[in-house]
């Protein structure tokens, strides 16, 4: 680097006083550059990390309910209408109240009135099934009284 010392034209030693100031200077200057380069780099990088593990835990937080969901849906659809699950994703849900929160406690009620619909089904076709065997009784006793009446009617 060449510097211009206007303190000392031409005579060698005041300027080399100055030169050497300015280098001191120069120096000092570049070692503070150097430490804040490496202070933002390591900034950057620190930011980065924490950004990575956000994201990490941000996804996982997603994921874990709509898995839960999926899991039920799927037992559900292999006619598994018991809890299996549906307490401890209503527990879960209940702290959520974001979106996925208020999809687990919708699929929650679905499945609880799924549960009721086919348990009330399943106690009608057991009332129809009574109705029908009265209905079968009722019929041969009718049948047999016609049969005594038709023999009775014979022998007269």
């Amino acid at each position: 680097y060449n510097t211009i010392n206007p303190v000392a034209t031409g005579v060698g030693r005041p300027g080399t006083l100055v030169n050497s100031l300015a280098a001191e200077e120069f120096a000092a200057a570049e070692l503070r550059y150097e430490r804040m380069r490496r202070l933002v780099l390591l900034c950057v990088l620190a930011g980065a990390a924490l950004t990575l593990l956000l994201g990490v835990w941000l996804i996982r937080d997603i994921v874990r309910p709509l898995r839960q969901v999926t899991a039920r849906a799927e037992r559900i659809s292999r006619g598994d209408l018991r809890g299996g699950g549906a307490d401890e994703a209503a527990e879960a849900a209940e702290g959520r109240q974001d979106e996925l929160g208020v999809l687990q406690r919708a699929f929650t009620r679905m499945q609880a009135a799924l549960a009721g619909l086919i348990g009330h089904v399943q106690r009608s076709g057991t009332q129809v099934h009574h109705a029908a065997a009265q209905l079968a009784t009722t019929a041969r006793q009718q049948q047999a009284t016609a049969h005594d009446v038709a023999a009775t009617t014979l022998s007269v």
